[in-house]
């Protein structure tokens, strides 16, 4: 956020919503009768961002169902798609440093919008940079088109429908016969503790929940972390001295904007911080069982799993060995979301999609991310496990024995000069056998080499196609280059949209009880020392 074009600011909020609000009349004459939704979070000046996107559309007569509160991020497409609007506005910026904010779009689908609407949305902003007449902030408290969804019962129908949708321990049950498990919780100082403690509810599991005091109201400047992600190491160091402090076992953290959720567990005196793959491991066979034990006679072709490319292909192992059906899709929830849109009306039951980044939709209520829906399953897991004496981490051994043991490394660098991450991928497609595509990297006397090799930057190749041609979409917004190698692992390098990052994804898989771990470490050495050369190109290590 600050002053000028390349920043976040009242002007160029305006000018964006102006644009998405030009097109949205161009392709969708009906936006006048379904409206938009627009939310916020609690970051500095969300609010003051979200009355002037609502103030835009009003002024031209179109419908807003604005949160007059604070909401978390799964509200907005929940409320879209309950309500049929024809597009939908988060301000949020998610775990990103306190200087910035956000504005996420999404579709008439609930989904976060994708091709084509991207490009045509931002071209029809370089159209409308003049400020519109009459777009005042004190539209969202006179005109009569401006609705709250929350007075509407948007946000009870949110929370009644996701417990009837994926409770599987009904309140009505003995208490003695499941009593819910003890988890301190932490919203990481943004708007999750009011939504999760009413989630909880829904769930019959609040009685139990020990929040981290110091972090569970809103608070933009987030004193008390250093970087408000959940994923980041000594993110949840608070939580855990709070936990062991009050002898609890399980730890739920959403983000900021509460649609992620971060998990962590002690066993045998020891936390143990799950990541972003092991808790999608868990709840896809949590789910899948849940649903098998439901529905024993039905077409399980029809029922669908989903994951980015750069999450654990252990999700594919479990679609798999159940005879489901099984996709990965590009990095990112718009990808996830809008492909379940697409299988749903083809017939398929997307039971559950997520991405390694700690993101996850366990059920298709809404086409996004939901933190504080996951966390609530993680506890009803994590109860329905106590109660057999069994822990999280047990039950991820259980799926291991089943499904593999798929082990990751994954981490990045920090660069800051564009020019260096252009030069690095270029090489990678340059400095190989005949100017091609480097298929080797090697370290201490070993050499690695590549029997795949999939470039999703535009134009796009991928190795092991008959013509070349990745079946994945291509983009020309962000490098992303996946190699596979003799051993089994896999190896993907992108850029991130969000942050200097360069980050890598690794992972190898071995049967059960093996553990293909060292053997991966070495090989992320070589790559790390022939592809990415981080001293030659001053890359740093995490923090």
């Amino acid at each position: 956020m600050g002053a000028g074009y390349a920043c976040m600011n009242n002007l160029t909020v305006q000018q964006a919503t102006q644009g998405f609000c030009a097109y949205l009349e161009l392709v969708d004459p009906l936006v006048y009768n379904k409206g938009v939704v627009v939310g916020c979070d609690a970051r500095h000046h969300s609010r003051e961002f979200a009355r002037i996107t609502a103030a835009v559309f009003l002024a031209h007569n179109i419908p807003v169902y604005l949160f007059r509160d604070i909401c978390a991020t799964p509200h907005v497409p929940f409320t879209l798609t309950t309500k049929g609007c024809s597009a939908g506005v988060m301000v949020t910026a998610s775990h990103n440093p306190k200087a910035d904010n956000g504005y996420k779009v999404y579709w008439n689908n609930g989904s976060q919008i994708i091709s084509p609407h991207d490009a045509l949305i931002a071209h029809f902003i370089d159209l409308n940079q003049v400020p519109w007449e009459g777009v005042e902030a004190t539209l969202c408290d006179r005109s009569p088109l401006c609705r709250d969804p929350v007075a509407e019962g948007l946000l009870d129908q949110y929370f009644q429908q996701t417990s009837a949708r994926l409770c599987r321990m009904h309140s009505n049950m003995d208490p003695l016969l499941r009593p819910p498990v003890k988890f301190c919780y932490t919203a990481m100082h943004g708007v999750g503790f009011r939504f999760a403690k009413r989630m909880y509810e829904e769930f019959g599991l609040a009685k139990n929940m020990v929040p981290v005091a110091e972090q569970i109201e809103p608070n933009p400047e987030f004193p008390t972390v250093s970087y408000p992600n959940p994923e980041e190491h000594g993110a949840l160091t608070l939580a855990m001295q709070r936990a062991t402090e009050q002898d609890v076992n399980l730890i739920i953290a959403n983000d900021p904007d509460a649609d992620r959720v971060a998990v962590a567990e002690r066993v045998d005196g020891q936390w143990h911080q799950f990541t972003g793959d092991e808790i999608g491991t868990l709840l896809a066979v949590w789910l899948w069982n849940k649903w098998r034990d439901a529905h024993r006679d039905a077409d399980t072709s029809k029922v669908a799993f989903l994951n980015s490319a750069v999450s654990s292909k252990a999700l594919r192992a479990v679609a798999q060995t159940e005879h489901c059906h099984y996709e990965e899709t590009l990095t990112g929830f718009k990808w996830l979301g809008n492909r379940t849109d697409e299988l749903t009306r083809l017939g398929y039951t997307v039971l559950f999609a997520y991405e390694e980044a700690i993101g996850y939709m366990p059920a298709d209520l809404i086409r996004d991310k939901d933190g504080l829906t996951t966390g609530a399953v993680v506890v009803e897991m994590a109860t329905w496990l106590a109660n057999q004496h069994k822990t999280l981490a047990g039950y991820l051994q259980e799926a291991r024995q089943r499904y593999g043991v798929f082990v990751p490394q994954n981490s990045y660098f920090l660069c800051y000069d564009p020019a260096t991450i252009a030069r690095i991928f270029a090489r990678l497609r340059t400095a190989g056998p005949q100017g091609s595509y480097m298929n080797e990297c090697a370290i201490d006397g070993r050499t690695f080499k590549a029997t795949g090799i999939r470039d999703l930057m535009l134009p796009g190749y991928d190795s092991t196609t008959p013509d070349h041609k990745p079946r994945l979409p291509v983009s020309k917004g962000g490098e992303m280059i996946t190699y596979t190698f003799e051993n089994g692992a896999t190896i993907t390098l992108r850029t991130s949209g969000t942050e200097p990052k360069l980050k890598f994804y690794c992972e190898m898989c071995a049967p059960y009880p093996g553990n293909p771990r060292e053997e991966l470490a070495t090989l992320v050495r070589a790559m790390v020392a022939t592809f990415l050369e981080p001293e030659k190109n001053n890359l740093q290590p995490p923090h």
